[in-house]
């Protein structure tokens, strides 16, 4: 069993070995490019919100422009569908 033992000592050696080799960047780096960063994701965001909003308007004006509304929809936009609705009707029955 002391092989495994040696095994798992000589892996954690190493990653330190390594993690001492590596160039770490400095503060003021780190600060840069987070803030780098953070900016390409703010414009990136704003330009993917501004096309969304554009398509958006295009496409409904596009729908709005092809599909003509028919009357009974005419109708339901407006509230006045001719029929009495469930409400009304209960009302009338307690008269």
């Amino acid at each position: 069993m002391p092989k495994k033992t040696n095994k798992v000592a000589n892996y954690f050696k190493e990653v330190k070995s390594e993690l001492k080799k590596v160039a770490w960047p400095t503060f003021k780096q780190v600060r840069n490019n987070t803030l780098i960063v953070i900016i390409c994701v703010l414009v990136v965001g704003a330009f993917l919100a501004v096309l969304d909003l554009g398509f958006s308007a295009g496409f409904k004006a596009i729908i709005d422009k092809e599909a003509p509304t028919t009357q009974v929809e005419q109708q339901v936009e407006t509230g006045d569908a001719g029929e009495e609705t469930p409400v009304e009707q209960g009302e009338a029955d307690a008269n």
